[in-house]
């Protein structure tokens, strides 16, 4: 509940110091700004805020290829695998590298019945650094179980 109050805040923040700050520093007109938004968003799990900010600084234009990749994998999340795909051709098509875009490329044809292809890019994203095994557990709906070194519970 308490992502909630800093949720609230960065709202307050932006609609109240609105005009200071786009005075200052032109945040409307600055992709930067919306993309930390987004992030900010995105890691609170306000997928629907983070997707219009990410969406704001992408028609700001000469966003790197991540945002689209970021903007995938939020898609997926809200399950909307037709438009997250759109997305992660996007940012692939300008850095074939970033692993996002094809996580959420198999999740989205995992979500649209297209197991070839789902466990396609569960290959691309194998050669692409990513962490193959635990989407293609999402792809066969089979959970890995893992965790990080410094947490105390598996899960």
């Amino acid at each position: 509940m308490r992502y909630g109050i800093y949720v609230y805040q960065i709202n307050d923040i932006i609609g109240n110091l609105s005009p200071t700050i786009n005075s200052m520093f032109g945040y409307d007109k600055n992709a930067k700004i919306w993309i930390n938004i987004g992030v900010a968003y995105a890691k609170l799990n306000y997928l629907d805020l983070a997707y219009e900010a990410f969406l704001k600084a992408i028609s700001l234009g000469d966003v790197p290829p991540a945002v689209y990749t970021n903007m995938a994998c939020i898609l997926t999340d809200m399950q909307e695998p037709e438009e997250a795909i759109k997305y992660a051709e996007k940012g692939l098509s300008l850095n074939s590298k970033i692993s996002d875009g094809y996580y959420a490329m198999a999740i989205s044809y995992k979500m649209l019945g297209n197991e070839e292809e789902a466990e396609r890019y569960c290959k691309l994203l194998a050669v692409n650094g990513g962490n193959a095994d635990y989407v293609r557990s999402v792809v066969a709906d089979t959970p890995v179980l893992y965790y990080e070194e410094d947490e105390d519970e598996k899960f």
